[in-house]
């Protein structure tokens, strides 16, 4: 606004100068037209009242409204005097219109030679503007990187701090950063602290088992059998252990890709019900699948997670209790996998934290295992965009629900 003002304000200034002059220049026109028709009409009425004896350098005067030439020849002026004044009038008030007609033409006409040398004061001004905003930037980024150079990271507690409010962003990103990486670690440290606490239990009973053939196991038919037997065991233990580990290892790292296909969970479960028929005959298995559930994922990886919410049930039911296997669609729409035991159950601290790697529950009830089982599950269902849902009671059982996308915004997508 203030440069269109400025703009209009030197526009009026030239048009002012140019009418000026515009001005000036019609008197001058019209002092030279007046002067060369008064010397035409003289000569004009000289040359009729003399004829041949005209002389350019004769005696000329105005005398009482009387043009005196010769000394002798007077021409009465008074006729000529009112169209004159018509004429000289009529001429004036012509040019007095065209000068104010003229104003704002000139204006315009100033406005739009005065523009590209607006364009230039804008760019120069914008210019300038932005290199101060540069540098105004740059002294941003040096105490941004000052800040930094002096920070430690390796603190666990350590935050980012500059003190001005423009790079409070920044420093709110970083420190996001950071504290993701130290959670990361700290999860880290704890899976191998983990893992090799979990290790060590099998190692260490292979090795006790193995001295003890070594000192007097040899000759002991019993003592051998019983440690053959255990090695066995705990080698099978560890075997499964580093397979889980091996199989979340290469999910962290992205190499455990899926197969994504059109399949039916309820033949998944069906499938999962009919091998727990046959391997597990101490506990009442029903299934509940009456319809067919369609599904985008992996058939292969959906079915290994099922498998473990099944194995987890079959432990914690007490013997001649019932276990159901559901396949079914939910009130949203999602195709789900669900299974209801009525064993020991859990408290609601507890089920917020089985899907932590190597957590397992109160150990007076807890069964034998690596505590990675639904760690897995919840890393398969994660990559299949779907979670699960936990309803749990202490004594009265847990019911565990794989819950994928909804089925008809799948389709659409």
């Amino acid at each position: 606004m203030a440069e269109q003002r400025g703009s209009l304000s030197t526009a009026w200034k030239i048009t002012w100068s140019f009418m000026g002059r515009l001005a000036l220049l019609m008197i001058v026109i019209d002092v030279l037209f007046v002067t060369v028709c008064g010397c035409a009409f003289f000569y004009t009425q000289e040359k009729t009242v003399m004829g041949e004896a005209w002389r350019w350098d004769m005696e000329r005067m105005f005398e009482n409204g009387f043009y005196v030439f010769d000394g002798t020849h007077r021409l009465d002026l008074v006729p000529y005097k009112t169209p004159l004044i018509v004429v000289g009038g009529t001429i004036a008030g012509i040019e007095l219109l065209i000068w104010l007609i003229e104003i704002p033409h000139s204006v315009n006409r100033a406005r739009r030679y005065l523009r590209p040398l607006d364009e230039i004061a804008q760019a120069t001004r914008k210019l300038a503007e932005l290199e101060e905003e540069q540098r105004l930037y740059g002294n941003k980024i040096r105490e941004a990187e000052e800040a930094i150079s002096h920070f430690a990271p390796g603190q666990p507690d350590a935050k980012l701090y500059t003190g001005d409010r423009d790079l409070a962003g920044i420093e709110n990103a970083v420190n996001t950063l950071l504290a993701r990486i130290h959670q990361s670690y700290r999860q880290q440290i704890r899976f191998v602290s983990d893992a090799s606490h979990e290790l060590r239990t099998p190692i260490s009973v292979i090795q006790g088992y193995a001295d003890m053939l070594d000192r007097w196991g040899k000759e002991d038919g019993a003592i051998l059998a019983e440690s053959i037997h255990a090695i066995q065991s705990e080698s099978e233990n560890m075997k499964k252990l580093v397979e889980q580990l091996l199989f979340l290892a290469r999910g962290d790292s992205g190499r455990n890709p899926l197969t994504m296909e059109e399949l039916r969970l309820d033949q998944v479960v069906q499938e999962v019900y009919e091998e727990y028929m046959m391997i597990d005959e101490h506990h009442q298995w029903q299934l509940e699948a009456p319809m067919s559930v369609q599904a985008r994922g992996d058939g292969a990886m959906l079915k290994q997670a099922f498998r473990i919410l099944a194995d987890n049930a079959s432990k914690y039911t007490p013997q001649g209790e019932k276990i159901c296997l559901r396949a079914y669609y939910n009130e949203q729409g999602c195709p789900c996998m669900e299974v209801q035991d009525q064993g020991i159950g859990m408290s609601a601290e507890e089920a917020s934290h089985i899907f932590e790697r190597f957590y397992r529950a109160d150990e007076a009830r807890s069964h034998s295992g690596s505590g990675l089982g639904l760690a897995i599950a919840k890393w398969i269902v994660d990559r299949h965009g779907g979670h699960f849902e936990v309803l749990s009671r202490e004594e009265l059982g847990t019911r565990m629900t794989l819950v994928l996308e909804e089925e008809k915004n799948r389709h659409a997508s």
